[in-house]
């Protein structure tokens, strides 16, 4: 998935949460999370041995990680683009209209 600076997006995966022995050394150097739910604003985009995101809305100590020192980023997997729910909403109403014409064909 491709992400922008100043992107809305929301958290719908926590693996920290899911899988901590797993995250033991992050979370001790990343102790600002996302929460999912929650909804975040994309600060910058990071690439060093996977995609990550840093968020506005959140900001964490600059530590020392195996290939140099930066601050913690998110997986960019942990998130989706927010869409605004006039585009929903349009996308309902083309259904409902839809089912309306197949009903009124029906003999």
């Amino acid at each position: 998935m491709t992400f922008h600076v100043g992107q809305r997006v929301a958290c719908v995966e926590t693996p920290w949460v899911d899988y901590p022995e797993r995250w033991e050394g992050w979370c001790r150097l990343v102790p600002n999370r996302p929460t999912i739910g929650s909804i975040y604003t994309v600060r910058a985009l990071i690439c060093i041995m996977r995609s990550g995101l840093y968020l506005c809305e959140i900001r964490n100590p600059v530590s020392q990680f195996t290939f140099g020192s930066w601050e913690g980023a998110f997986l960019d997997r942990c998130f989706r683009p927010v869409t605004s729910i006039e585009v929903f909403e349009s996308i309902l109403e083309d259904v409902s209209k839809g089912c309306e014409f197949a009903k009124a064909e029906k003999p």
